[in-house]
């Protein structure tokens, strides 16, 4: 009997965290803005829109004279066209024109949906887990998707004097013995992160590092997820990146598309370029945890970290 007011309380706190959550999720998001466009929280501060921005229920959004914007509703993935002169309120289900008229609607596929669930769900990679360093070399190294134009893999450096030997295969269905496909030699480095370029493979196949010092091997990681991309995927894909980068032009819609397909070097980079170039707008910011499951899902735990830190600290 004693534990049912504890039990209670955890019960509780549980609850209003998922409201918390649900109450946190985006409405929709403004994309491609053209002259003067603001946005507010309350209707009393404005601050101008330079790029993507998050929305939620109860924001407001004007146009100048010379401005225009587009407002894509994650929930029924329509884009609606936002005029001059027009002022709007977001609600449950969209937007309510508070001045002026809402333009023309269309669909934006499947580009943006469920992109207010991403941002929900990314919130759980901006806590720091403490955990007990174990001696010696540490290393991980994530599942990855590589064609042509993203080839690259990245790992963590473990010191600046080892190098590494990156083992591309499968293992034998009979034998379980390891068939060697290619393998490439990755010099020594004193930047935090280790890259290569690999040859994207012909079917599914497998990778693990070795950390090398002197010529001998002195770690190996455990064997991860090389994937390519079907003919008929990658041509979806390619469609897709066309359509993402007309309606955004900032890159964060098509980073987004990156790691919804593997390609999570790639995401990487490009979101990096994003919160580069858009540094100085301060609410650019909600945005980053994006960029920290890519770090999370690399096992780039130094890097990640940083990031968190600084997520965190300009919260």
């Amino acid at each position: 009997m004693r534990y049912r007011k504890p039990l209670a309380l955890l019960m509780l706190f549980v609850f209003l965290m998922a409201g918390n959550l649900w109450a946190r999720t985006p409405i929709g998001m403004l994309t491609e803005p053209q002259g003067t466009v603001e946005y507010s929280k309350n209707g009393k501060k404005w601050k101008k829109v330079r790029r993507n921005v998050f929305l939620y229920e109860e924001y407001m959004f004007r146009t100048g004279a010379d401005g225009s914007v587009k407002f894509i509703n994650q929930g029924n993935n329509q884009t609606t066209a936002i005029p001059a002169d027009t002022e709007a309120k977001v609600v449950a289900d969209g937007l309510q024109a508070t001045k002026g008229q809402l333009g023309e609607q269309q669909s934006a596929g499947d580009l943006v949906s469920g992109l207010g669930d991403k941002f929900v769900k990314t919130q759980k990679y901006t806590t720091v887990r403490r955990s007990a360093k174990k001696p010696g070399i540490q290393l991980k190294v994530g599942n990855v998707v590589v064609i042509d134009d993203y080839a690259d893999i990245a790992w963590s450096n473990v010191g600046s004097q080892y190098s590494y030997k990156v083992h591309v295969g499968e293992k034998d269905r009979k034998t379980k013995e390891w068939k060697e496909d290619a393998t490439y030699e990755v010099p020594a480095t004193g930047d935090p992160l280790v890259r290569t370029t690999v040859k994207p493979p012909r079917k599914h196949l497998k990778y693990f590092v070795e950390v090398m010092e002197g010529g001998q091997v002195v770690y190996t990681t455990k064997t991860q997820n090389l994937k390519r991309m079907t003919p008929k995927k990658l041509k979806e894909f390619t469609a897709k990146a066309d359509q993402a980068k007309s309606m955004d032009e900032s890159g964060f819609l098509y980073a987004n598309l990156l790691t919804d397909y593997g390609l999570l070097v790639g995401a990487m980079d490009t979101y990096e370029q994003f919160f580069t170039e858009y540094s100085d707008d301060e609410d650019v910011n909600e945005l980053r945890p994006f960029l920290i499951e890519i770090y999370a899902r690399l096992y780039l735990e130094e890097v990640k970290d940083q990031a968190i830190k600084d997520y965190n600290a300009k919260m």
